[in-house]
């Protein structure tokens, strides 16, 4: 494990599992020269459900990554800036507003913007309006390649550290989703 600023960050490495071809194959833990999957897990643990982020970050952790891909943990939507600043592909976990709780989804950030979903904000900036300010004053530093895996809550509430249970049994089927799409290259499946 290493740590980077407030983001906690876990490359996988599994002993005896080889990594696909173009991410990260190659000896040792010395990374390839080919970019990683990324993907963000952005949520505040103790505001109840938009806790869902980081609960999808331990499930993603306690599973392994595999090699070539790195698990972000996040608090805020403005660490985007310097997460989509990335080679490889990225894939942004959060909460969204919407009904019924509980519900995976996976959007393009651009399709994100048109759904009757609301990306979770503590701190007045979403995940899509932080993408579309790196995209906007870092253009050609931003990946290409951005998909957000969502799941669908009611309002959070503060000072909660539990999820619901109807998104807490969401965690396992966001996380495969979001490994799903790292592995993809941050297209949709």
């Amino acid at each position: 494990m290493r740590v980077i600023r407030t983001r906690r960050v876990y490359a996988g490495r599994r002993p005896g599992v080889e990594a696909p071809l173009g991410f990260g194959a190659g000896t040792g833990d010395a990374p390839a020269r080919m970019a990683t999957a990324r993907i963000v897990c952005l949520g505040q643990p103790a505001a109840g459900d938009d806790g869902v982020g980081p609960a999808v970050a331990r499930r993603l952790r306690q599973a392994g990554p595999p090699p070539g891909v790195e698990v972000i943990d996040a608090r805020d939507a403005s660490e985007l800036w310097d997460l989509v600043q990335h080679a490889g592909p990225v894939v942004i976990v959060d909460a969204l507003l919407g009904e019924p709780s509980g519900r995976v989804v996976a959007l393009t950030p651009e399709a994100l913007s048109e759904a009757a979903l609301t990306p979770l904000s503590s701190h007045g900036l979403s995940a899509g309006q932080a993408l579309a300010l790196a995209r906007r004053l870092a253009p050609g530093t931003v990946s290409p390649r951005v998909l957000v895996v969502g799941v669908t809550i009611a309002a959070p509430r503060r000072y909660e550290a539990r999820l619901s249970p109807e998104v807490a049994a969401a965690v396992g089927p966001a996380a495969e989703a979001a490994l799903a799409a790292a592995l993809a290259g941050g297209e949709d499946r």
